[in-house]
């Protein structure tokens, strides 16, 4: 099997085996192999360490995330990320998983940009003032038939009161994880795991 990485799956025979190429004949075209229903979106704020960002874009793409968007907040203490590591990381990802569509990593930005930089049916933000009872399980089992979703994840310290005031202004929802503070990258991939169980 070969991918394009674009959303084709390719099934083939290997025809000729050269010193640097491969030749192969397509037998068979599968469109979107292995890709889920629900484009989900994951806005998270740049982390201290860039290797729990590794992590979490290995594990997001196995999981299915459609792009990841690295956010600057006002309590995030990194501007930039290795955006060549990181799609070189999506790849193998996807690979491993057996999708074939490659995530897109955007170039960081503002958290008020990311609102408008996909096109989605919902936006939610993980906060964890929110009560467990506005939680984002409630959230998903209501709204089964979303397929594009936006998710907002905070630095180690949480978003700011105004930047949950913003997102609420922007129509997000706010949402809780859960009653234990988690760690932003653990907080990722809950919430990424939650919204691809309903796929």
């Amino acid at each position: 099997m070969v991918i394009n990485g674009a959303g084709m799956a390719y099934q083939a025979v290997i025809t000729h085996i050269h010193r640097d190429t491969i030749e192969c004949a397509i037998t068979k075209h599968t469109p979107e192999l292995n890709e889920p229903r629900r484009q989900i979106y994951l806005a998270i704020s740049l982390l201290k360490h860039s290797a729990k960002f590794d992590i979490l874009v290995e594990k997001g793409t196995e999981l299915g995330v459609s792009g990841f968007i690295p956010i600057i907040t006002e309590r995030c203490e990194r501007k930039s990320v290795n955006l060549q590591r990181l799609r070189g990381i999506a790849v193998s990802a996807t690979k491993q998983s057996l999708r074939c569509r490659i995530p897109e990593i955007r170039e960081p930005m503002r958290v008020d940009e990311a609102y408008s930089a996909v096109s989605v049916e919902a936006t939610v933000m993980a906060h964890e003032k929110i009560s467990p009872d506005n939680s984002f399980a409630k959230f998903l089992t209501e709204n089964k038939n979303l397929e594009r979703i936006l998710i907002l994840v905070g630095p180690e310290g949480g978003f700011t009161d105004a930047e949950r005031d913003e997102a609420e202004r922007k129509g997000a929802c706010i949402v809780s994880l859960g009653e234990r503070r988690l760690r932003a990258e653990t907080a990722a991939i809950l919430a990424i795991g939650m919204a691809a169980q309903l796929i």
